[in-house]
């Protein structure tokens, strides 16, 4: 889904495909024992799978997926359907749970691609907005305390070595 568009190559460098649990856990990081405790469709995996998959792959937001997309598989905890996603950035990581009640395999792992990068999207503008919002503190604190020129001087410094 991510690679269909022109230039996507420019912010995604590779992904995981972690069917198995021992994938999992060699792959991304998720621990064996956070699988046998809550189930490998779960909060807890998808959100050490999103974090370990931005880790393994040095990149800012780590995205996840785990699910039954069926046809067989399911039981009466865990039916046909459910999936868990999940995005990283940094420390933070957030896991929703999504359920497609139809049972279908292709609509149950588009929904879920889907669901996956609006999650994604969330995490980044969030991240975004608590970056605006603690500079425009930073601003207009040095204002008030007549060091504008100082803060300047050394954000300007901190932008210079980032670029």
């Amino acid at each position: 889904r991510i690679t269909s568009v022109p230039g996507s190559s420019e912010v995604f460098g590779y992904g995981f495909v972690t069917y198995w649990e021992a994938a999992k856990a060699r792959l991304v990081g998720v621990e064996p024992d956070v699988i046998a405790k809550y189930n490998v469709v779960s909060a807890p995996v998808a959100a050490q799978m999103a974090l370990g998959a931005a880790q393994a792959a040095g990149a800012e937001i780590g995205i996840s997926v785990t699910g039954v997309a069926g046809p067989t598989g399911g039981d009466a905890v865990r039916p046909v359907g459910t999936v868990y996603l999940g995005a990283a950035r940094g420390d933070t990581v957030y896991v929703e749970k999504l359920f497609v009640s139809r049972p279908d395999r292709a609509l149950i792992r588009a929904r879920a691609a889907q669901e996956a990068l609006v999650l994604a999207l969330r995490l980044a503008v969030l991240h975004n907005l608590y970056f605006y919002n603690t500079l425009t503190k930073r601003i207009r604190d040095s204002l008030d305390a007549g060091t504008f020129g100082d803060f300047r001087a050394e954000y300007s410094a901190k932008l210079s070595e980032k670029i």
